[in-house]
């Protein structure tokens, strides 16, 4: 699968005041991109989510940009990218 991977999106939330001094988005940032450029893949956007609770999916507008960014074909997205698999839900 690996292999397969080319383009990709990243997602960032942090979810409260005191989140931003332990994984800022800047630093979320950061360890997306490096992990792409490790992986020889190309990421396409990254979205952000800042200083909001992710308990609920239908107000996380920056969630439902990014699922709509990587289900249009034209984008030709194979994966999405994030710091930690809590990011972008508590239950996976």
């Amino acid at each position: 699968m690996k292999h397969m991977i080319k383009n990709v999106v990243g997602y960032v939330r942090i979810s409260s005041d005191s989140q931003k001094d332990n994984t800022s988005v800047a630093e979320q940032k950061k360890r997306i991109q490096a992990y792409c450029t490790s992986q020889g893949w190309k990421s396409e956007e990254i979205f952000v989510y800042e200083a909001k609770s992710g308990s609920k999916i239908d107000e996380r507008i920056e969630y439902a940009r990014m699922l709509n960014f990587a289900c249009d074909q034209s984008n030709e997205i194979n994966a999405i990218v994030v710091f930690k698999s809590d990011r972008i839900h508590r239950q996976v």
